[in-house]
């Protein structure tokens, strides 16, 4: 006996295809990042339109995850899509201690918030080159000294 599963298509989902299509147009640009400087590409993360590059560098006693990400302002399931919706990019580093389980570094530039996705689309290399500056900037010695401390929860 064979069994055939049949995947349901979400009842959303034709209104999420609709505010990600805009995003699929310039995803050349953001590969191109992604294998130019050694990030990892995810789409949509958390089923929320936008892109996210990420890379993460590990020492003995630390490591730091770095991200460039573009994202949509409004929650997309409560907005009506229009081609003039807000969107923010930002380079940003999280820091950690391997020694510290309670506490880890957040660091953050927004390079562009508030801006429809073609506006941004047109700076996309200038963008990138500015958030990886912004990234090199998150040195561990810069997190610890200047980045944001935040508590990790239900930690032991």
């Amino acid at each position: 006996m064979t069994l055939v599963y049949q995947m349901t298509r979400r009842p959303d989902q034709d209104k999420f295809d609709q505010f990600v299509a805009p995003l699929e147009k310039f995803d050349a640009s953001w590969v191109s990042f992604e294998r130019a400087w050694g990030f990892t590409l995810e789409r949509n993360p958390h089923r929320k339109p936008g892109r996210i590059l990420r890379k993460e560098v590990r020492a003995a006693t630390h490591s730091t995850r770095y991200l460039i990400e573009l994202y949509l302002e409004p929650c997309w399931f409560d907005t009506e899509f229009s081609d003039a919706l807000p969107y923010t990019f930002v380079a940003c580093a999280y820091f950690e201690l391997f020694a510290e389980k309670t506490v880890f570094w957040k660091a953050a530039t927004d390079l562009i918030s508030g801006q429809p996705l073609d506006r941004i689309a047109r700076r996309l290399p200038e963008l990138f080159a500015e958030g990886n500056n912004a990234l090199e900037k998150f040195t561990p010695e810069y997190m610890q000294a200047f980045g944001e401390k935040l508590s990790r929860i239900n930690v032991k």
